[in-house]
């Protein structure tokens, strides 16, 4: 009997401890209510140690209450020699009054070590340490990265499909370090953006209403980190990203890449959207 009422007291208090603990289960930490990471944009298919490369950022926002009137800006800060020793302002107008969980990320060309903004997205980026901040319901959040300028993510060899005015096909070379791909369809004329596809593999097709008049390019943007991941898996490094775009085409013929397609190709661009969509 004496050793039965030892183990109903020792039962009972594991029932205690464990009604206490939520019934056993540890809750996950919540993430973050900022992410980021800094790295480089490459938009050259054959690419030399003496090769320069773009800037590219990617961040997350996490917002429990709606952001507000005008957006949440992210303030960039690098290494000496980066934009001209001055902090890089990006504004995300687009954020006003929503909330939940949004990524952003900027492409910027190559143009010159000074960075001009959503200008002319030229911002060369520099080997250093970098910090993005940003200022949620009145507290700041800091993310720091380390980036080797040197280093970058190659743009997919070929891009070849076929179109149609009502669907666009594509299929590319598989990038080596690449996590996640985009396909872009886009006007020629005004490179305004149609239609986006992501895709783990090497194909992807968009249903998209195009003029049979109007010329097209397909712009096959690779990450070295899969964006979509909900929550995103970042490395908590440097992450890098690519592109490549086709030569410009009619619907009803083939879509083909070719190195006249790359000559002074317009840089750099910005997308954001939920996370996890």
């Amino acid at each position: 009997m004496r050793g039965h009422a030892v183990w109903l007291v020792f039962a009972a208090a594991v029932a205690l401890l464990l009604s206490a603990c939520g019934g056993g289960t540890v809750s996950a930490p919540e993430p973050p209510v900022f992410e980021a990471s800094v790295g480089t944009a490459n938009y050259t298919p054959n690419v030399t140690p003496s090769t320069a490369f773009g800037t590219f950022v990617f961040y997350v926002f996490r917002l429990k209450n709606p952001a507000p009137s005008g957006g949440i800006d992210v303030v960039v800060r690098g290494p000496a020699g980066w934009n001209n020793g001055q902090p890089l302002t990006l504004p995300n107008e687009w954020l006003q009054e929503r909330r939940g969980a949004w990524w952003t990320w900027w492409a910027f060309g190559t143009g010159t070590t000074g960075c001009d903004g959503v200008q002319t997205f030229q911002c060369r980026a520099v080997s250093g340490r970098y910090t993005v901040e940003a200022t949620v319901e009145g507290k700041l959040y800091s993310v720091v990265v380390d980036v080797d300028a040197s280093k970058s993510l190659p743009t997919t060899t070929a891009i070849s499909g076929s179109s149609t005015t009502s669907s666009v096909s594509a299929s590319w070379t598989a990038v080596a370090d690449a996590r996640v791909y985009e396909m872009a369809v886009r006007r020629a004329s005004d490179l305004f953006t149609l239609v986006t596809r992501a895709s783990v593999d090497t194909s992807a097709t968009a249903a998209v209403a195009l003029d049979a008049s109007t010329q097209y390019v397909v712009d096959l943007r690779s990450f070295s980190f899969n964006v979509w991941d909900n929550p995103p898996t970042l490395p908590g490094g440097q992450v890098n990203w690519s592109r490549l775009r086709s030569q410009p085409f009619l619907p009803g013929q083939p879509i083909t890449t070719a190195a006249a397609a790359q000559g002074a190709m317009p840089a750099g661009e910005r997308e954001w959207s939920r996370l996890g969509r």
